[in-house]
Protein backbone atom coordinates (compact mmCIF):
# COMPACT_ATOMS: atom_id res chain seq x y z
CA UNK A 1 0.00 0.00 0.00
CA UNK A 2 1.35 3.47 -0.85
CA UNK A 3 2.75 5.37 2.13
CA UNK A 4 0.34 8.34 1.86
CA UNK A 5 -2.61 6.22 3.02
CA UNK A 6 -0.67 4.88 6.00
CA UNK A 7 0.44 8.40 6.88
CA UNK A 8 -3.14 9.65 6.59
CA UNK A 9 -4.36 6.98 9.02
CA UNK A 10 -1.57 7.93 11.43
CA UNK A 11 -2.49 11.61 11.16
CA UNK A 12 -6.13 10.78 11.84
CA UNK A 13 -5.16 9.10 15.12
CA UNK A 14 -5.63 5.42 14.22
CA UNK A 15 -3.74 3.03 16.51
CA UNK A 16 -0.76 1.07 15.23
CA UNK A 17 -2.75 -2.17 15.48
CA UNK A 18 -5.63 -0.68 13.45
CA UNK A 19 -3.25 0.59 10.77
CA UNK A 20 -1.54 -2.79 10.45
CA UNK A 21 -4.91 -4.52 10.25
CA UNK A 22 -6.13 -2.23 7.47
CA UNK A 23 -2.84 -2.20 5.55
CA UNK A 24 -1.61 -5.75 6.00
CA UNK A 25 -4.55 -7.81 7.31
CA UNK A 26 -6.74 -10.28 5.39
CA UNK A 27 -9.07 -7.48 4.25
CA UNK A 28 -6.35 -5.03 3.19
CA UNK A 29 -7.59 -5.28 -0.42
CA UNK A 30 -10.48 -2.99 0.54
CA UNK A 31 -8.05 -0.21 1.41
CA UNK A 32 -5.87 -0.91 -1.63
CA UNK A 33 -8.89 -0.56 -3.91
CA UNK A 34 -9.69 3.05 -2.98
CA UNK A 35 -7.80 6.24 -3.71
CA UNK A 36 -6.09 8.42 -1.13
CA UNK A 37 -8.57 11.19 -1.98
CA UNK A 38 -11.60 8.95 -1.31
CA UNK A 39 -10.09 7.72 1.97
CA UNK A 40 -9.52 11.31 3.10
CA UNK A 41 -13.10 12.26 2.11
CA UNK A 42 -14.58 9.25 3.93
CA UNK A 43 -12.66 10.05 7.10
CA UNK A 44 -13.80 13.67 6.75
CA UNK A 45 -17.47 12.61 6.56
CA UNK A 46 -17.11 10.41 9.63
CA UNK A 47 -15.28 13.14 11.55
CA UNK A 48 -18.03 15.64 10.71
CA UNK A 49 -20.43 13.38 12.59
CA UNK A 50 -18.17 12.84 15.60
CA UNK A 51 -16.43 9.64 14.47
CA UNK A 52 -12.66 10.07 14.45
CA UNK A 53 -9.36 8.63 15.67
CA UNK A 54 -9.47 5.11 17.14
CA UNK A 55 -13.30 5.14 16.96
CA UNK A 56 -13.29 5.42 13.17
CA UNK A 57 -10.35 2.97 13.14
CA UNK A 58 -12.46 0.47 15.04
CA UNK A 59 -15.34 0.89 12.57
CA UNK A 60 -13.14 0.34 9.51
CA UNK A 61 -11.20 -2.61 10.95
CA UNK A 62 -14.39 -4.39 12.06
CA UNK A 63 -16.32 -3.58 8.89
CA UNK A 64 -13.76 -2.85 6.13
CA UNK A 65 -16.47 -3.04 3.44
CA UNK A 66 -17.40 0.50 4.49
CA UNK A 67 -14.29 1.57 2.53
CA UNK A 68 -15.91 0.35 -0.70
CA UNK A 69 -19.15 2.28 -0.25
CA UNK A 70 -19.71 5.42 -2.26
CA UNK A 71 -19.31 8.64 -0.28
CA UNK A 72 -22.87 9.58 -1.18
CA UNK A 73 -24.10 6.25 0.18
CA UNK A 74 -22.37 6.85 3.53
CA UNK A 75 -23.68 10.44 3.73
CA UNK A 76 -27.24 9.36 2.90
CA UNK A 77 -27.34 6.75 5.65
CA UNK A 78 -25.88 9.05 8.29
CA UNK A 79 -28.32 11.79 7.27
CA UNK A 80 -31.20 9.28 7.39
CA UNK A 81 -30.28 8.22 10.92
CA UNK A 82 -29.81 11.85 11.93
CA UNK A 83 -33.19 12.87 10.48
CA UNK A 84 -34.94 9.86 11.99
CA UNK A 85 -33.43 10.35 15.41
CA UNK A 86 -33.71 14.13 15.43
CA UNK A 87 -30.96 16.54 16.35
CA UNK A 88 -31.28 15.90 20.09
CA UNK A 89 -29.60 12.49 20.24
CA UNK A 90 -26.03 12.82 18.90
CA UNK A 91 -24.77 9.99 21.14
CA UNK A 92 -27.23 7.52 19.66
CA UNK A 93 -26.36 8.70 16.16
CA UNK A 94 -22.69 8.04 16.93
CA UNK A 95 -23.60 4.59 18.29
CA UNK A 96 -25.47 3.70 15.10
CA UNK A 97 -22.73 4.98 12.78
CA UNK A 98 -20.09 2.91 14.55
CA UNK A 99 -22.16 -0.18 15.43
CA UNK A 100 -20.77 -3.46 14.10
CA UNK A 101 -21.95 -7.03 14.55
CA UNK A 102 -19.42 -9.52 13.23
CA UNK A 103 -18.17 -8.12 9.92
CA UNK A 104 -21.39 -6.20 9.36
CA UNK A 105 -21.99 -2.57 10.24
CA UNK A 106 -25.15 -0.52 9.99
CA UNK A 107 -23.37 1.87 7.63
CA UNK A 108 -22.61 -0.98 5.20
CA UNK A 109 -26.29 -1.98 4.99
CA UNK A 110 -28.49 -0.75 2.19
CA UNK A 111 -30.73 2.18 3.07
CA UNK A 112 -33.66 0.28 1.59
CA UNK A 113 -33.07 -2.60 4.01
CA UNK A 114 -32.81 -0.26 6.99
CA UNK A 115 -36.12 1.36 6.02
CA UNK A 116 -37.75 -2.07 5.67
CA UNK A 117 -36.75 -3.04 9.21
CA UNK A 118 -38.16 0.18 10.63
CA UNK A 119 -41.33 -0.19 8.57
CA UNK A 120 -41.84 -3.68 10.00
CA UNK A 121 -41.92 -2.28 13.54
CA UNK A 122 -44.28 0.50 12.49
CA UNK A 123 -46.65 -1.42 10.21
CA UNK A 124 -46.68 -4.83 11.92
CA UNK A 125 -46.50 -3.74 15.56
CA UNK A 126 -47.78 -0.16 15.49
CA UNK A 127 -44.61 1.39 16.89
CA UNK A 128 -44.03 5.11 16.48
CA UNK A 129 -40.59 6.73 15.92
CA UNK A 130 -40.08 7.15 19.68
CA UNK A 131 -40.62 3.40 20.21
CA UNK A 132 -38.18 2.54 17.42
CA UNK A 133 -35.57 4.92 18.82
CA UNK A 134 -35.89 3.09 22.12
CA UNK A 135 -35.11 -0.23 20.40
CA UNK A 136 -32.21 1.30 18.44
CA UNK A 137 -30.72 2.60 21.67
CA UNK A 138 -30.87 -0.80 23.38
CA UNK A 139 -30.36 -3.16 20.46
CA UNK A 140 -29.08 -1.57 17.22
CA UNK A 141 -28.24 -5.05 15.88
CA UNK A 142 -31.92 -5.60 15.08
CA UNK A 143 -31.30 -3.70 11.83
CA UNK A 144 -28.78 -6.37 10.81
CA UNK A 145 -31.10 -9.33 11.53
CA UNK A 146 -32.66 -11.13 8.59
CA UNK A 147 -36.06 -9.49 8.06
CA UNK A 148 -37.99 -12.61 7.06
CA UNK A 149 -36.30 -15.30 9.14
CA UNK A 150 -35.53 -13.35 12.31
CA UNK A 151 -38.28 -10.79 12.56
CA UNK A 152 -41.44 -11.50 10.58
CA UNK A 153 -41.35 -15.23 11.37
CA UNK A 154 -40.99 -14.49 15.07
CA UNK A 155 -43.90 -12.07 15.03
CA UNK A 156 -46.10 -14.76 13.46
CA UNK A 157 -44.84 -17.46 15.85
CA UNK A 158 -45.52 -15.34 18.94
CA UNK A 159 -48.98 -14.56 17.58
CA UNK A 160 -49.64 -18.30 17.23
CA UNK A 161 -48.70 -18.63 20.92
CA UNK A 162 -51.49 -16.20 21.77
CA UNK A 163 -49.72 -12.85 21.96
CA UNK A 164 -51.37 -9.91 20.24
CA UNK A 165 -49.42 -7.19 18.44
CA UNK A 166 -49.61 -4.85 21.42
CA UNK A 167 -47.98 -7.45 23.70
CA UNK A 168 -45.25 -8.27 21.13
CA UNK A 169 -44.59 -4.55 20.67
CA UNK A 170 -44.22 -4.08 24.45
CA UNK A 171 -41.95 -7.13 24.71
CA UNK A 172 -39.62 -5.96 21.92
CA UNK A 173 -39.50 -2.37 23.14
CA UNK A 174 -38.73 -3.38 26.71
CA UNK A 175 -36.54 -6.43 26.06
CA UNK A 176 -35.26 -6.14 22.45
CA UNK A 177 -32.78 -9.02 23.02
CA UNK A 178 -35.78 -11.32 22.55
CA UNK A 179 -35.45 -10.60 18.81
CA UNK A 180 -32.09 -12.37 18.82
CA UNK A 181 -33.46 -15.67 20.18
CA UNK A 182 -34.07 -18.45 17.68
CA UNK A 183 -37.53 -20.00 17.60
CA UNK A 184 -36.35 -23.61 17.70
CA UNK A 185 -34.22 -23.27 20.81
CA UNK A 186 -34.21 -19.82 22.36
CA UNK A 187 -37.92 -19.01 22.37
CA UNK A 188 -39.31 -22.54 22.55
CA UNK A 189 -37.02 -23.50 25.45
CA UNK A 190 -37.96 -20.42 27.43
CA UNK A 191 -41.66 -21.06 26.87
CA UNK A 192 -41.14 -24.53 28.36
CA UNK A 193 -39.44 -22.87 31.33
CA UNK A 194 -42.44 -20.56 31.75
CA UNK A 195 -44.69 -23.63 31.94
CA UNK A 196 -42.39 -25.24 34.51
CA UNK A 197 -42.75 -22.19 36.75
CA UNK A 198 -46.49 -21.96 36.01
CA UNK A 199 -46.10 -18.59 34.30
CA UNK A 200 -48.54 -17.64 31.54
CA UNK A 201 -46.87 -16.09 28.47
CA UNK A 202 -49.95 -13.90 28.01
CA UNK A 203 -49.61 -12.39 31.49
CA UNK A 204 -47.46 -9.39 32.37
CA UNK A 205 -45.33 -11.61 34.62
CA UNK A 206 -44.84 -14.14 31.79
CA UNK A 207 -43.77 -11.45 29.33
CA UNK A 208 -41.35 -9.99 31.86
CA UNK A 209 -39.88 -13.43 32.53
CA UNK A 210 -39.34 -14.07 28.82
CA UNK A 211 -37.71 -10.65 28.54
CA UNK A 212 -35.43 -11.14 31.55
CA UNK A 213 -34.38 -14.59 30.40
CA UNK A 214 -33.60 -13.52 26.83
CA UNK A 215 -30.18 -12.23 27.87
CA UNK A 216 -29.04 -15.49 29.52
CA UNK A 217 -28.48 -18.98 28.15
CA UNK A 218 -30.87 -21.73 29.23
CA UNK A 219 -27.97 -23.57 30.88
CA UNK A 220 -27.16 -20.48 32.96
CA UNK A 221 -30.78 -19.95 33.99
CA UNK A 222 -31.12 -23.57 35.14
CA UNK A 223 -27.81 -23.43 37.02
CA UNK A 224 -28.95 -20.34 38.91
CA UNK A 225 -32.24 -21.96 39.78
CA UNK A 226 -30.27 -24.88 41.22
CA UNK A 227 -28.10 -22.37 43.14
CA UNK A 228 -31.18 -21.26 45.08
CA UNK A 229 -31.75 -24.82 46.29
CA UNK A 230 -28.14 -25.22 47.46
CA UNK A 231 -28.94 -22.80 50.29
CA UNK A 232 -31.76 -24.81 51.80
CA UNK A 233 -34.57 -23.45 49.68
CA UNK A 234 -37.00 -26.20 48.69
CA UNK A 235 -37.81 -26.67 45.04
CA UNK A 236 -41.40 -25.52 45.56
CA UNK A 237 -40.20 -22.34 47.34
CA UNK A 238 -37.62 -21.75 44.59
CA UNK A 239 -40.39 -21.99 42.01
CA UNK A 240 -42.44 -19.45 44.00
CA UNK A 241 -39.45 -17.09 44.14
CA UNK A 242 -38.94 -17.28 40.39
CA UNK A 243 -42.67 -16.86 39.70
CA UNK A 244 -42.81 -13.69 41.78
CA UNK A 245 -39.53 -12.26 40.51
CA UNK A 246 -38.25 -13.96 37.31
CA UNK A 247 -35.16 -11.77 37.16
CA UNK A 248 -33.75 -13.57 40.19
CA UNK A 249 -32.32 -16.37 38.05
CA UNK A 250 -30.44 -13.79 35.98
CA UNK A 251 -28.27 -13.01 39.04
CA UNK A 252 -24.83 -14.62 39.19
CA UNK A 253 -24.54 -17.69 41.40
CA UNK A 254 -21.85 -16.11 43.61
CA UNK A 255 -24.00 -12.99 43.97
CA UNK A 256 -26.98 -15.10 45.05
CA UNK A 257 -24.76 -16.91 47.58
CA UNK A 258 -23.38 -13.68 49.10
CA UNK A 259 -26.83 -12.16 49.54
CA UNK A 260 -28.29 -15.31 51.11
CA UNK A 261 -25.31 -15.51 53.47
CA UNK A 262 -25.86 -11.88 54.50
CA UNK A 263 -29.59 -12.51 55.04
CA UNK A 264 -28.94 -15.49 57.31
CA UNK A 265 -25.58 -14.77 59.00
CA UNK A 266 -25.74 -10.98 59.43
CA UNK A 267 -29.43 -10.13 59.51
CA UNK A 268 -30.31 -13.42 61.27
CA UNK A 269 -33.41 -13.80 59.14
CA UNK A 270 -34.96 -17.00 57.88
CA UNK A 271 -34.49 -18.12 54.29
CA UNK A 272 -38.29 -18.01 53.92
CA UNK A 273 -37.97 -14.20 53.70
CA UNK A 274 -36.94 -14.72 50.08
CA UNK A 275 -40.29 -16.33 49.30
CA UNK A 276 -42.08 -13.24 50.65
CA UNK A 277 -39.69 -10.76 49.05
CA UNK A 278 -37.56 -12.35 46.28
CA UNK A 279 -36.55 -8.90 44.97
CA UNK A 280 -33.99 -8.95 47.83
CA UNK A 281 -31.73 -10.93 45.51
CA UNK A 282 -31.86 -8.24 42.84
CA UNK A 283 -30.72 -5.32 45.03
CA UNK A 284 -27.03 -4.44 45.22
CA UNK A 285 -25.44 -5.78 48.41
CA UNK A 286 -22.78 -3.06 48.55
CA UNK A 287 -24.84 -0.08 47.35
CA UNK A 288 -28.24 -0.72 48.93
CA UNK A 289 -28.62 -3.66 51.30
CA UNK A 290 -25.57 -3.19 53.57
CA UNK A 291 -25.72 0.65 53.76
CA UNK A 292 -29.41 0.59 54.69
CA UNK A 293 -29.09 -2.05 57.36
CA UNK A 294 -26.00 -0.29 58.76
CA UNK A 295 -28.06 2.91 59.04
CA UNK A 296 -30.90 1.05 60.80
CA UNK A 297 -28.43 -0.63 63.18
CA UNK A 298 -27.12 2.80 64.23
CA UNK A 299 -30.65 4.08 64.80
CA UNK A 300 -31.48 1.04 66.90
CA UNK A 301 -28.33 1.46 69.01
CA UNK A 302 -29.45 5.02 69.82
CA UNK A 303 -32.94 3.90 70.72
CA UNK A 304 -34.44 5.66 67.70
CA UNK A 305 -35.86 2.51 66.15
CA UNK A 306 -38.25 0.56 68.30
CA UNK A 307 -39.56 -2.21 66.08
CA UNK A 308 -38.12 -4.66 63.56
CA UNK A 309 -38.90 -3.92 59.94
CA UNK A 310 -39.73 -6.24 57.08
CA UNK A 311 -37.11 -6.65 54.38
CA UNK A 312 -39.44 -5.14 51.78
CA UNK A 313 -40.10 -2.03 53.90
CA UNK A 314 -36.35 -1.45 54.18
CA UNK A 315 -35.32 -2.04 50.57
CA UNK A 316 -38.27 -1.09 48.39
CA UNK A 317 -38.20 2.60 49.37
CA UNK A 318 -36.42 4.99 47.02
CA UNK A 319 -33.20 6.57 48.35
CA UNK A 320 -35.05 9.83 48.94
CA UNK A 321 -37.87 8.10 50.84
CA UNK A 322 -35.44 6.05 52.93
CA UNK A 323 -33.42 9.13 53.88
CA UNK A 324 -36.56 11.06 54.82
CA UNK A 325 -38.04 8.22 56.85
CA UNK A 326 -34.97 6.86 58.63
CA UNK A 327 -31.64 8.60 58.16
CA UNK A 328 -33.03 12.05 59.01
CA UNK A 329 -33.82 10.73 62.54
CA UNK A 330 -30.13 10.40 63.32
CA UNK A 331 -29.34 14.05 62.47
Amino acid sequence: MPCPKRLLLQQEGFTGLQIRSLCEGPYSHHLLAISHTKLASLLGILKKHGVSGPVSGNLLTQSPTVLRLSLRNVEEKIEFFGHYLGANDPRLLLKLITHCAGNNSLISMSLQNIRRHMSLLHEELGMDPADIRKILRKFPSFLILNLQRNLLTKVRWLQEKGLDKKAISWLWKTYPNVMHLSIEQGLSERLELLKEYDLDLNSKEGLKALGFWSSRSLKTLLARFEALQKHGISRSDAVQIVRKHPGVICCKEETIAKKIDYLIDTLHLDISELVHFPAFLNYSLEKRIIPRYDALRKLKSKGLLKKDLTVSSVLSLSNEEFTKKFQSRAS
